[in-house]
């Protein structure tokens, strides 16, 4: 019996020793294999900070911290930002991101990007004692000497919302859409369009503070620019990526705005549909909210004149302001399979057609998983196809075909009609077969020189 004894004691003792071991080497594996598990250790850590400052009677208060990346035009933000206010960098470079929480001991971590892919992280420290003016100037930083992170999945980022798209009224922005541009045939002319009938939507009576849907702002109108952007984006999003930007200046008591960004032709290019109007670069292209942040005299006072013809007595003098302190946050639709099925393609390089032998960008959201998107190229007046696109790559989990390059179009010079077929992710888990969607025509046509 004794003997047992010791025995289920060694085996007891044995089975405590493997399960302690067991549970190091998760937390090892924890520690060292996710990215996730590590931010969740911080953020307990920072919360331990926080209540330890307070303790010692530094109390955790809202600051900005200023520098310098030798970056114009870079996005800087800091993870888990109280604020959510991202900031762009002057043109020599400089930064002021508002909205940080101070406490002694506290460690940032900074994220620098110039695309929306890739950023670079550099943890900074602050003085332990609490600033005097509720700034920290952290003087030049240099990005390089930091790691490389996505953007898209990097936790702790707070300067962008997602937000579902609105499925159930998706055919009627899909109609919309489609009248607003019927016979349009450049990017600038679809956006023009929609912008202006966006702006008309402007009715000073209209105070309902709550947005509802996009589409109750497209029938009743808003006084609101953060409404009158996001019935914009709800709208264009059945053809271009587009996101919200809200902005605001540096004032105590600060004057906020809120423009739209869609993306074509490999860039991004603002309107603001509250005015109807759009600014533009050096270049004479349609200007970015970068472009616009590092030059605010892009933003010609004669493309308000309607603005001013109906509205004599509103002041436009904070513009430049909003425009020039960087700060912003981005609102993105998110597209799972139960939102609203779509796909788009676009040309590289800046381009507004593609050379012949050349390729194009082809992308989708909303798709079932593991299904591919069809593009069906005819000339114009003509149903029989002239090139036929598979993509090679299937939707992902996320329901998203990301930018694929198209086998090279071989085509004569000329404008040729899209059709698309793609299976659509809006269909309930008890249907027997996914539904289709067949022989859908974009209003985007593609060049070939």
């Amino acid at each position: 019996m004794k003997n047992a004894y010791n025995l289920d004691k060694k085996l007891s003792r044995s089975a405590a020793v493997r399960t302690s071991l067991v549970l190091v080497m998760l937390l090892v594996a924890i520690l060292f294999l996710s990215p996730y598990a590590r931010y969740k250790l911080k953020r307990i850590s920072a919360k331990a900070e926080m209540t330890l400052s307070k303790w010692n009677n530094r109390e955790p208060r809202l600051i900005s911290i200023v520098g310098e990346s030798g970056l114009p035009g870079a996005q800087v933000q800091v993870l888990d930002s109280r604020s959510g206010w991202a900031a762009l960098c002057d043109s020599e470079g400089r930064f002021v991101l508002p909205g940080v929480t101070w406490y002694s001991g506290a460690t940032y971590d900074l994220i620098f990007s110039t695309g929306d892919q890739k950023g670079r992280s550099v943890r900074i420290s602050v003085p332990c004692e609490p600033p005097a003016e509720a700034i920290i100037d952290i003087g030049r930083i240099n990005p390089e000497l930091g790691y490389e992170v996505d953007l898209y999945d990097l936790p702790g980022i707070s300067s962008v919302t997602y937000e579902g798209y609105d499925f159930r009224n998706r055919d009627y922005y899909r109609e919309l859409f489609d009248r607003l541009t019927e016979g349009k045939i450049s990017d600038e002319e679809r956006i023009d369009a929609v912008n202006r009938y966006i702006a008309e939507k402007l009715n000073y009576r209209e105070t309902a503070w709550e947005l509802g849907s996009p589409r109750r702002i497209l029938e009743r109108g808003s006084q609101y620019c953060g409404h009158l952007g996001t019935a914009m984006a709800a709208v264009l999003a059945v053809a271009y990526p587009t996101r919200v930007i809200h902005l605001s200046d540096r004032e105590a008591v600060p004057n906020t705005h809120a423009v739209v960004e869609v993306y074509y032709r490999g860039k991004w290019h603002l309107y603001d549909p509250t005015y109807g109007v759009r600014f533009k670069s050096r270049e004479s292209n349609v200007a970015s909210y970068r472009d616009v942040r590092l030059d605010t005299s892009l933003i010609a006072q004669d493309l308000f004149s309607d603005f001013r013809r109906k509205y004599p007595k509103i002041s436009l003098g904070w513009m430049q302001g909003v425009y020039g302190s960087g700060y912003h946050h981005y609102y993105v639709w998110s597209f799972a399979c139960s939102q609203f099925s779509h796909t788009w393609w676009d040309y590289p390089d800046g381009r507004d057609y593609v050379p012949r032998g050349g390729r194009i960008l082809l992308a989708a959201a909303g798709i079932r998983p593991g299904t591919t998107v069809t593009y069906h190229i005819r000339e114009e007046g003509k149903n029989d196809d002239a090139l036929v696109l598979t993509t090679r790559g299937k939707s992902n989990s996320a329901c998203i075909l990301n930018q694929e390059e198209s086998p090279p179009i071989d085509l004569p010079p000329g404008t040729y009609n899209v059709f698309v077929d793609l299976e659509d992710g809006n269909v309930s888990g008890s249907d027997p077969v996914p539904a289709r969607i067949t022989n859908w025509r974009l209003r985007a046509k593609l060049k070939v020189k």
